[in-house]
């Protein structure tokens, strides 16, 4: 009989906890959907630009603009040069006229085919506001320059 009584209450306990954690399930409620165009209010924007030049027999010095505005949080800059014939060197400079950095690339061997590479890769916080310059310095040079810039930027709408 006490048995009967145990099985009966364990019985009962177990169907109760099915039926609360089923219920359970049943009332969850859906996560609130943001609107399609939500934006939170802290998250900064990031915007990105990619150029690619191309030379030959090329020793025309160009020089490229990169603008940075106050809100703007940190800057990354990535240069690719391959260079098939002559050199070429790439000089940064910052707004106020300071030069960030520079490197050459140059093929070294006149009888064959040749290709060299060469990358630049600068990340900043708080980089100074203004206009960028990439001073692109082709020697006899054939080849081509991708210049890919990215910024996250805090503007308050």
């Amino acid at each position: 009989m006490i048995m009967r009584l145990l099985k009966g209450i364990l019985f009962t306990t177990l169907l109760l906890t099915c039926l609360n954690l089923a219920s359970a399930q049943n009332n969850k409620s859906e996560p609130r959907k943001k609107p399609e165009n939500f934006v939170y209010p802290s998250s900064p924007a990031t915007l990105s630009t990619s150029r690619g030049i191309e030379f030959k027999d090329d020793s025309k010095v160009e020089e490229v603009a990169i603008t940075i505005d106050k809100e703007t949080n940190d800057f990354t800059l990535e240069i690719k040069s391959r260079v098939t014939r002559g050199s070429v060197t790439i000089e940064i400079y910052q707004p106020d006229g300071d030069i960030l950095g520079h490197f050459s690339v140059a093929t070294q061997i006149s009888s064959k085919s040749e290709i060299v590479n060469g990358n630049y890769v600068k990340t900043l916080l708080s980089p100074q506001e203004g206009d960028w310059k990439i001073k692109i310095i082709p020697n006899k040079a054939s080849g081509e320059i991708a210049i890919e810039s990215s910024m996250h930027v805090n503007k308050r709408q």
